[in-house]
């Protein structure tokens, strides 16, 4: 009986309340007042070499990477991380040396320092003598790899012993 009403109920509400009418009263002050949509995804060539150029115009400007983004119509953080991450001239792209491995290795396993991974660039990049610096992306990208190998490893070994006990001649044996 109580379903019967309420199917009844909602019936009546949407003869007097058309949902469409409901729906253009809330979306359309939205609507109207959000901002236009930026570009998303993967950047091309012709918007990195935007960004350098642009990057030299307004780098005097404390507000160059929303200024920069507008130019490109995306947003000032992304802008911003591409530059810093990928376009920066003074990134060394170079793969990370044995020395450098090792002063990641200590620092990371200082428990000051641990996933700290722009101050770890930072003391990397203290030590090198060519003026070019290293990503915290970089040494991120390097102890997680290393962390996962090492984990392969493990998980391998257990693996293997688990099969070797397991094995019939080990049972009969």
């Amino acid at each position: 009986m109580f379903s019967k009403f309420v199917l009844f109920l909602s019936l009546l509400f949407f003869i007097f309340f058309p949902i469409n009418h409901i729906l253009t009263t809330i979306t359309d002050p939205i609507i109207s007042t959000m901002p236009p949509i930026k570009n998303r995804g993967v950047y091309n060539d012709a918007e990195d070499a935007l960004i350098l150029e642009l990057y030299k115009l307004y780098s005097k400007e404390n507000n160059k990477w929303k200024l920069i983004a507008q130019k490109l119509n995306r947003n000032h953080k992304s802008v911003r991380e591409r530059f810093v991450n990928h376009l920066d001239p003074t990134i060394d792209k170079s793969d990370l040396t044995l020395e450098e491995k090792k002063e990641i290795d200590k620092l990371q396993n200082n428990p000051v320092y641990t996933k700290k991974w722009a101050v770890i660039a930072k003391k990397i990049s203290e030590n090198k003598n060519h003026g070019k610096r290293r990503t915290e992306l970089a040494v991120k990208n390097y102890w997680n790899s290393k962390d996962r190998t090492s984990k392969r490893k493990i998980t391998k070994q257990s693996y293997e012993r688990i099969r070797n006990v397991m094995s019939i001649s080990y049972i009969l044996g």
